[in-house]
């Protein structure tokens, strides 16, 4: 693939724990031509966030994937992070425990989705596209 194609694909930036999960989805969204960056806990997480709002949101992101509950760091300090920044990006939380202080927690600090674990991975990526399409619109989706 030549650099101005790798330039064009949608870039997604993928933050989960469980691993067979995190590859699982990188790999529904790689077979739709997404560029997509793993991360397996919350603090590399905050640092690609915060080092990419202090480079004045240069560079292709466009849009985060997270748990909401990951080894350091949560999901919910991230988006905390990026909506501070004045940052409108798709933020979409995954969680297996979506319970009312989770959710208020979420749409309260901006999260475009909150994706309830188990989930079909065509929902997803559908649920992905859509997001990058429309940009940051709050949308919530459910268990399959």
């Amino acid at each position: 693939m030549r650099p101005d194609e790798e330039q064009e694909r949608p870039q997604v930036l993928l933050a989960e724990d469980d691993e067979r999960l995190r590859k699982a989805m990188a790999g529904a969204l790689r077979r739709r031509g997404f560029g997509v960056t793993e991360l397996a806990d919350g603090a590399r997480l905050l640092q690609r966030v915060e080092r990419w709002v202090r480079r004045g949101r240069r560079g292709p992101l466009h849009a985060i994937v997270s748990g909401v509950q990951l080894p350091s760091r949560s999901g919910l300090d991230a988006l905390s992070r990026l909506r501070a920044s004045d940052t409108r990006l798709p933020f979409v939380l995954v969680t297996g425990h979506a319970d009312r202080r989770t959710i208020a927690a979420a749409f309260e600090n901006g999260a475009t989705a909150l994706l309830q674990r188990p989930f079909d991975l065509d929902m997803f990526r559908r649920l992905i596209e859509r997001v990058v399409d429309e940009g940051p619109t709050v949308k919530m989706a459910g268990r399959r």
